[in-house]
């Protein structure tokens, strides 16, 4: 590794330690998933808090000059803080614990079934997600 890159990941990693040290207070102390390479986060189980901390942690990333990024997959929300000195750390939420769940209606769909890889039709549900933007200002909707 050439000596400028270890010194990039190394400002990296002090400046990801001063964030959690700073905002310690907003990370949930129970429910939390903490990997070993201190990028992700995850908590669940309480929409009040994780709506707040989600909440908290995007301001207080904006204010360490941070970019800020949320995606949303069929089961979770992702809050991706970026450092300026590179690196990511990531806070994993239920979707349902951010985001309200709306069924539209169903359809029909032919889908695969693994017995023996006959089709049928099923229903599933047609859903859309209301999510509150992180500063609380509006409505997201997502698919």
């Amino acid at each position: 590794m050439e000596k400028e890159i270890a010194i990039e990941k190394a400002k990296a990693l002090e400046e990801i330690a001063e964030f959690v040290v700073a905002n310690h207070e907003h990370i949930p102390e129970l429910d939390v998933f903490f990997s070993p390479f201190l990028s992700e986060w995850r908590f669940d189980h309480d929409k009040e808090l994780a709506e707040k901390a989600v909440k908290e942690l995007a301001l207080s990333a904006l204010e360490f000059g941070w970019k800020v990024d949320k995606d949303y997959d069929s089961s979770h929300m992702r809050l991706d803080l970026k450092p300026t000195h590179g690196g990511k750390v990531s806070f994993w939420v239920e979707r349902e614990t951010v985001c309200t769940k709306k069924v539209l209606g169903t359809e029909t769909i032919t889908k695969k079934v693994a017995t023996a890889w006959e089709e049928e039709e099923v229903e599933q549900e047609i859903v859309e997600w209301e999510c509150k933007p992180l500063l609380g200002i509006g409505n997201e909707k997502t698919e």
